[in-house]
Protein backbone atom coordinates (compact mmCIF):
# COMPACT_ATOMS: atom_id res chain seq x y z
CA UNK A 1 0.00 0.00 0.00
CA UNK A 2 3.11 2.33 0.63
CA UNK A 3 4.41 1.51 -2.45
CA UNK A 4 1.06 3.05 -4.37
CA UNK A 5 1.28 5.80 -2.51
CA UNK A 6 4.97 6.69 -2.88
CA UNK A 7 4.28 5.51 -6.98
CA UNK A 8 1.24 8.56 -7.04
CA UNK A 9 2.96 11.12 -5.83
CA UNK A 10 5.61 10.62 -8.28
CA UNK A 11 3.55 10.43 -11.55
CA UNK A 12 1.50 13.87 -10.05
CA UNK A 13 5.11 15.53 -9.49
CA UNK A 14 6.75 14.70 -12.80
CA UNK A 15 3.42 15.80 -14.61
CA UNK A 16 3.53 19.44 -12.87
CA UNK A 17 7.24 19.05 -14.00
CA UNK A 18 6.66 18.60 -16.89
CA UNK A 19 4.00 21.36 -17.40
CA UNK A 20 6.47 23.44 -16.22
CA UNK A 21 9.37 22.91 -18.32
CA UNK A 22 7.25 23.48 -21.45
CA UNK A 23 6.08 27.02 -20.37
CA UNK A 24 9.65 28.17 -19.54
CA UNK A 25 10.46 26.61 -23.34
CA UNK A 26 8.30 28.52 -25.21
CA UNK A 27 9.06 31.70 -23.13
CA UNK A 28 13.08 31.22 -23.44
CA UNK A 29 12.50 30.23 -27.53
CA UNK A 30 13.06 32.69 -30.33
CA UNK A 31 9.70 33.04 -32.78
CA UNK A 32 9.19 30.46 -35.46
CA UNK A 33 7.05 30.00 -38.13
CA UNK A 34 3.79 28.48 -38.17
CA UNK A 35 4.72 24.85 -39.11
CA UNK A 36 7.10 24.84 -36.06
CA UNK A 37 4.33 26.32 -33.90
CA UNK A 38 1.37 23.93 -34.73
CA UNK A 39 4.22 20.78 -34.47
CA UNK A 40 4.68 22.10 -31.11
CA UNK A 41 1.31 23.12 -30.32
CA UNK A 42 0.44 19.38 -31.16
CA UNK A 43 3.50 18.02 -29.55
CA UNK A 44 2.20 20.22 -26.15
CA UNK A 45 -1.44 18.77 -26.91
CA UNK A 46 -0.20 15.16 -26.77
CA UNK A 47 1.82 15.62 -23.50
CA UNK A 48 -1.64 17.59 -22.37
CA UNK A 49 -3.49 14.56 -23.05
CA UNK A 50 -0.80 12.22 -21.58
CA UNK A 51 -0.57 14.44 -18.45
CA UNK A 52 -4.10 14.31 -17.77
CA UNK A 53 -4.01 10.78 -17.80
CA UNK A 54 -1.47 10.37 -15.63
CA UNK A 55 -3.46 12.74 -13.62
CA UNK A 56 -6.49 10.37 -13.48
CA UNK A 57 -4.15 7.43 -12.87
CA UNK A 58 -2.78 9.36 -10.16
CA UNK A 59 -6.27 10.34 -8.92
CA UNK A 60 -7.07 6.30 -9.10
CA UNK A 61 -4.71 5.67 -7.18
CA UNK A 62 -4.85 8.26 -4.67
CA UNK A 63 -8.27 6.65 -4.54
CA UNK A 64 -7.20 3.43 -4.30
CA UNK A 65 -4.87 4.38 -1.75
CA UNK A 66 -7.21 5.84 0.64
CA UNK A 67 -9.40 2.85 0.05
CA UNK A 68 -7.18 0.76 0.85
CA UNK A 69 -5.84 2.35 3.70
CA UNK A 70 -9.53 2.85 4.91
CA UNK A 71 -10.15 -0.86 4.68
CA UNK A 72 -5.96 -1.03 6.52
CA UNK A 73 -7.78 1.30 9.37
CA UNK A 74 -10.92 -0.66 9.72
CA UNK A 75 -9.76 -4.35 9.56
CA UNK A 76 -7.10 -2.79 12.00
CA UNK A 77 -10.00 -1.47 14.58
CA UNK A 78 -11.91 -4.83 14.22
CA UNK A 79 -8.90 -6.67 15.44
CA UNK A 80 -8.26 -3.93 17.88
CA UNK A 81 -12.03 -4.73 18.70
CA UNK A 82 -11.60 -8.63 19.05
CA UNK A 83 -8.44 -8.26 21.38
CA UNK A 84 -9.92 -5.81 23.87
CA UNK A 85 -13.06 -8.01 23.58
CA UNK A 86 -11.24 -11.10 24.53
CA UNK A 87 -8.79 -8.82 27.14
CA UNK A 88 -12.28 -8.30 28.81
CA UNK A 89 -13.65 -11.65 28.95
CA UNK A 90 -10.06 -12.38 30.28
CA UNK A 91 -11.12 -9.92 32.72
CA UNK A 92 -14.46 -10.92 33.46
CA UNK A 93 -13.07 -14.69 34.24
CA UNK A 94 -10.39 -13.22 36.52
CA UNK A 95 -13.32 -11.43 38.67
CA UNK A 96 -15.37 -14.22 38.25
CA UNK A 97 -12.83 -16.78 39.44
CA UNK A 98 -11.85 -14.57 42.31
CA UNK A 99 -15.12 -14.00 43.55
CA UNK A 100 -15.48 -17.99 43.05
CA UNK A 101 -12.57 -18.04 44.86
CA UNK A 102 -13.83 -16.24 47.88
CA UNK A 103 -17.32 -18.30 48.13
CA UNK A 104 -15.98 -20.87 48.26
CA UNK A 105 -13.56 -20.13 51.36
CA UNK A 106 -16.63 -18.57 52.39
CA UNK A 107 -18.16 -21.85 51.94
CA UNK A 108 -15.36 -23.54 53.50
CA UNK A 109 -15.88 -21.12 56.63
CA UNK A 110 -19.57 -22.19 56.80
CA UNK A 111 -19.07 -26.07 56.19
CA UNK A 112 -16.89 -25.70 59.45
CA UNK A 113 -18.69 -23.81 61.58
CA UNK A 114 -22.09 -26.68 60.55
CA UNK A 115 -19.29 -29.20 61.40
CA UNK A 116 -18.58 -27.38 64.83
CA UNK A 117 -22.98 -27.09 65.76
CA UNK A 118 -22.94 -30.60 64.84
CA UNK A 119 -20.57 -31.28 67.40
CA UNK A 120 -22.09 -29.60 69.99
CA UNK A 121 -26.03 -30.48 69.19
CA UNK A 122 -24.47 -34.25 69.81
CA UNK A 123 -23.08 -33.25 72.81
CA UNK A 124 -26.24 -31.74 74.04
CA UNK A 125 -28.01 -34.45 72.60
CA UNK A 126 -26.37 -36.72 75.02
CA UNK A 127 -26.96 -34.45 77.96
CA UNK A 128 -30.43 -34.69 76.71
CA UNK A 129 -30.60 -38.70 76.77
CA UNK A 130 -28.58 -38.92 80.08
CA UNK A 131 -31.21 -36.53 81.69
CA UNK A 132 -34.21 -38.53 79.83
CA UNK A 133 -32.74 -41.64 81.37
CA UNK A 134 -32.49 -40.58 85.10
CA UNK A 135 -36.14 -38.84 85.27
CA UNK A 136 -37.32 -42.29 83.35
CA UNK A 137 -35.67 -44.38 86.70
CA UNK A 138 -37.31 -41.55 88.77
CA UNK A 139 -40.27 -42.12 86.88
CA UNK A 140 -40.27 -45.55 87.70
CA UNK A 141 -39.27 -45.11 90.78
CA UNK A 142 -42.61 -42.90 91.66
CA UNK A 143 -44.89 -45.59 90.00
CA UNK A 144 -43.54 -48.73 91.95
CA UNK A 145 -43.49 -46.21 95.19
CA UNK A 146 -47.06 -45.72 94.47
CA UNK A 147 -47.90 -49.35 93.24
CA UNK A 148 -47.54 -50.23 97.38
CA UNK A 149 -49.62 -47.31 98.22
CA UNK A 150 -53.30 -48.49 98.31
CA UNK A 151 -55.97 -47.40 95.80
CA UNK A 152 -57.71 -44.35 96.61
CA UNK A 153 -61.61 -44.78 95.58
CA UNK A 154 -63.91 -41.88 95.04
CA UNK A 155 -67.25 -41.73 96.88
CA UNK A 156 -69.83 -40.40 94.32
CA UNK A 157 -71.35 -37.96 95.17
CA UNK A 158 -75.24 -39.37 93.89
CA UNK A 159 -75.32 -41.30 97.19
CA UNK A 160 -78.41 -41.93 99.19
CA UNK A 161 -78.51 -43.05 102.79
CA UNK A 162 -81.04 -45.89 103.61
CA UNK A 163 -83.61 -44.84 105.88
CA UNK A 164 -86.19 -46.75 108.71
CA UNK A 165 -88.94 -48.19 106.25
CA UNK A 166 -87.22 -47.44 103.27
CA UNK A 167 -87.21 -49.91 99.79
CA UNK A 168 -85.76 -49.55 96.64
CA UNK A 169 -89.65 -49.33 95.30
CA UNK A 170 -90.18 -46.09 98.10
CA UNK A 171 -86.59 -44.60 97.43
CA UNK A 172 -87.48 -44.53 93.47
CA UNK A 173 -90.47 -43.39 94.38
CA UNK A 174 -89.10 -40.04 96.24
CA UNK A 175 -88.94 -36.16 94.40
CA UNK A 176 -85.40 -36.21 95.05
CA UNK A 177 -84.92 -39.33 93.68
CA UNK A 178 -86.89 -40.54 90.64
CA UNK A 179 -90.27 -39.49 91.33
CA UNK A 180 -91.19 -43.32 89.95
CA UNK A 181 -91.20 -46.00 91.89
CA UNK A 182 -91.09 -48.42 88.53
CA UNK A 183 -87.49 -47.15 88.00
CA UNK A 184 -86.21 -48.95 91.22
CA UNK A 185 -84.26 -52.00 89.09
CA UNK A 186 -82.17 -48.91 88.44
CA UNK A 187 -80.80 -48.55 91.91
CA UNK A 188 -80.45 -52.28 92.21
CA UNK A 189 -78.65 -52.73 89.42
CA UNK A 190 -75.84 -50.04 90.54
CA UNK A 191 -75.61 -51.42 94.04
CA UNK A 192 -75.36 -55.36 93.55
CA UNK A 193 -71.93 -55.71 95.45
CA UNK A 194 -74.22 -54.61 98.80
CA UNK A 195 -77.85 -55.44 97.67
CA UNK A 196 -78.19 -59.31 97.36
CA UNK A 197 -82.07 -59.42 97.83
CA UNK A 198 -83.56 -56.43 96.49
CA UNK A 199 -86.27 -57.18 99.14
CA UNK A 200 -83.70 -56.78 101.45
CA UNK A 201 -81.76 -53.78 102.71
CA UNK A 202 -80.27 -52.48 105.98
CA UNK A 203 -80.76 -49.10 107.84
CA UNK A 204 -77.77 -46.67 107.09
CA UNK A 205 -76.83 -48.61 103.87
CA UNK A 206 -75.55 -46.30 101.48
CA UNK A 207 -77.19 -46.89 97.74
CA UNK A 208 -75.84 -45.33 94.83
CA UNK A 209 -78.44 -43.60 92.62
CA UNK A 210 -77.77 -43.64 88.55
CA UNK A 211 -77.86 -39.87 87.82
CA UNK A 212 -80.72 -38.40 85.12
CA UNK A 213 -80.21 -37.16 81.89
CA UNK A 214 -83.60 -35.64 82.09
CA UNK A 215 -85.97 -34.19 85.08
CA UNK A 216 -89.47 -32.61 84.30
CA UNK A 217 -90.39 -30.29 86.82
CA UNK A 218 -92.25 -30.53 89.67
CA UNK A 219 -94.66 -27.76 91.36
CA UNK A 220 -92.66 -25.61 93.65
CA UNK A 221 -89.69 -27.06 92.64
CA UNK A 222 -86.24 -24.41 91.60
CA UNK A 223 -82.94 -24.76 89.98
CA UNK A 224 -81.62 -25.03 93.42
CA UNK A 225 -83.64 -27.79 95.30
CA UNK A 226 -83.67 -29.76 91.81
CA UNK A 227 -79.20 -29.83 91.41
CA UNK A 228 -79.25 -31.08 95.46
CA UNK A 229 -81.51 -33.75 94.61
CA UNK A 230 -79.39 -37.50 94.83
CA UNK A 231 -80.71 -38.50 91.36
CA UNK A 232 -79.23 -35.07 89.55
CA UNK A 233 -75.94 -33.81 91.50
CA UNK A 234 -76.57 -33.86 95.77
CA UNK A 235 -74.93 -30.56 95.50
CA UNK A 236 -77.33 -27.19 95.52
CA UNK A 237 -74.27 -24.73 94.52
CA UNK A 238 -73.94 -26.79 90.54
CA UNK A 239 -77.49 -25.32 89.66
CA UNK A 240 -75.47 -22.91 87.12
CA UNK A 241 -74.72 -26.17 84.81
CA UNK A 242 -78.76 -27.04 84.64
CA UNK A 243 -79.45 -23.40 83.46
CA UNK A 244 -76.61 -23.15 81.20
CA UNK A 245 -77.59 -26.26 79.18
CA UNK A 246 -81.58 -25.08 79.46
CA UNK A 247 -81.07 -21.53 77.91
CA UNK A 248 -83.00 -22.09 75.56
CA UNK A 249 -86.05 -22.26 77.90
CA UNK A 250 -84.83 -20.58 80.66
CA UNK A 251 -84.98 -16.91 80.15
CA UNK A 252 -84.58 -15.81 84.30
CA UNK A 253 -83.32 -19.16 86.74
CA UNK A 254 -85.73 -18.10 89.60
CA UNK A 255 -88.54 -18.80 87.02
CA UNK A 256 -89.12 -22.66 86.36
CA UNK A 257 -92.26 -23.77 85.52
CA UNK A 258 -93.99 -27.14 86.36
CA UNK A 259 -93.99 -29.64 83.33
CA UNK A 260 -90.98 -28.22 82.10
CA UNK A 261 -88.52 -30.79 80.71
CA UNK A 262 -85.03 -29.41 81.66
CA UNK A 263 -81.63 -31.31 79.86
CA UNK A 264 -79.02 -32.80 82.93
CA UNK A 265 -75.41 -32.11 81.90
CA UNK A 266 -73.51 -35.58 83.59
CA UNK A 267 -69.76 -35.76 83.34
Amino acid sequence: MLKKIVRGILICTAGLFLIASITAALQAAPPASSEDVLDKLEEVQLELVETRKIMLESREIATQTREDAAKFKEEVLVKLGLWRGRVARGMMMAIQAKDAASKIGDLEGEIALAKEMAAAAKMEIAVVKEQTRSLLERVKKLEEELAKKPEVKLVPKNVYRVNKGDSLWRISSYRNIYNDPYQWPKIYEANKDKIKDPNLIYIGQRLIIPPKSLHRVLKSENLFEISNYESIYNDPWEWRRIFEANRDKIKNPNLIYPGQLLVIPQG
